[in-house]
């Protein structure tokens, strides 16, 4: 599974990196700030027509293949078959929600600040009771993104509520908010982004604990939760240092606060790492030209097929 993949991240290697796509994005600066790739399907299979009849059989009945030696089926459930290929307007399905520090992707030009759900005075133990207003109604974080109807919702909190809690109980108090997002948005894909890397001064600030374990705690939840629409992204590998601390040029100088730049990279870091939907989320147009394409050959087919029949009568 591509969350099983995402969590194994979480070993925290914290020097890898990730191969992406070659997308570019565009940013706002900080005045502004306020395909189709193949899929395991039946094609795969041997063509019929290219089987020889019983009577070129040999008698070597041990040179044929013993299909009952597997009982499993190379190709995956159609439920599970995603997209692979990498969607340049991925940020226009998506919202974030967190806690101050996720406000910042607000330096990125191609999300817009109005799917940016972040409060200065929200934790993980109330995020989801702020209000937020839609068509001149307030309603509850959940159900704000129920109306926005974004396909990918991004949660990003911490470090801030690392001294109220440790990684046992912050993660807790996660899985009350994942679950309240997901129970209101069942057909939405959820990323929980790591907490954070902060400086080492800083770190010593928090406690016994480190960054590490709290987010080790997050992978752990995924995991927990055994749901195929919930990944975890580990930003440590873009932004952390070899020691798993902020890297100095993402730094605005407080050891917490990261620049325009950071933010930047994890734009970068999640559109190269996109979740990709299952086949079934998509719907066929009914007036798709090359479903009426399609259609008009099958009936030419026929015609066709009806005339020869005439003609042989």
């Amino acid at each position: 599974m591509t969350k099983k993949i995402l969590s194994a991240v979480l070993a925290l290697s914290i020097c890898a990196g990730f191969a992406g796509c070659a997308n570019e994005i565009e940013y706002k600066s900080p005045e502004q700030l306020g395909g189709a790739s193949s899929v395991s399907d039946d094609s795969t299979k041997p063509d019929d027509s290219s089987k020889t009849d019983d009577s070129s059989k040999t008698d070597d009945s041990s040179s044929a293949p013993d299909d009952s030696s597997s009982g499993t089926n190379d190709n995956p459930p159609v439920s599970n078959l995603t997209v692979r290929e990498n969607d340049d307007k991925y940020f226009e399905k998506c919202a974030f929600v967190g806690e101050a520090i996720c406000s910042g992707m607000g330096y990125v030009k191609d999300i817009e600040d109005e799917y940016i759900y972040t409060q200065n005075s929200a934790h993980v133990h109330d995020i989801a009771d702020t209000s937020w207003t839609v068509d001149g109604v307030s309603r509850p974080l959940p159900d704000a993104l129920y109306s926005a109807d974004r396909k990918y919702i991004y949660i990003w909190v911490g470090p801030n509520d690392l001294t109220s809690y440790n990684p046992n109980s912050f993660a807790e108090k996660y899985e009350e908010l994942v679950k309240k997002i997901t129970y209101a948005n069942p057909m939405a894909y959820v990323g929980i982004i790591s907490v954070a890397p902060v400086s080492a001064s800083y770190e010593q600030g928090l406690g016994g604990d480190t960054i590490s374990d709290y987010n080790m705690r997050l992978a752990e939840l995924v995991d927990k939760l055994d749901n195929n629409r919930i990944y975890f992204f580990n930003l440590i590998t873009v932004l952390g240092d070899s020691n798993g601390h902020l890297k100095s040029e993402f730094d605005t100088g407080d050891g917490l606060h990261m620049t325009p730049s950071a933010y930047r990279k994890v734009a970068e870091y999640l559109l190269q790492n996109q979740i990709h939907p299952y086949l079934s989320d998509f719907e066929i147009d009914p007036d798709d030209s090359s479903a009426t394409d399609s259609s008009s050959t099958d009936d030419s087919s026929a015609a066709d097929d009806s005339s020869s029949e005439e003609a042989s009568e």
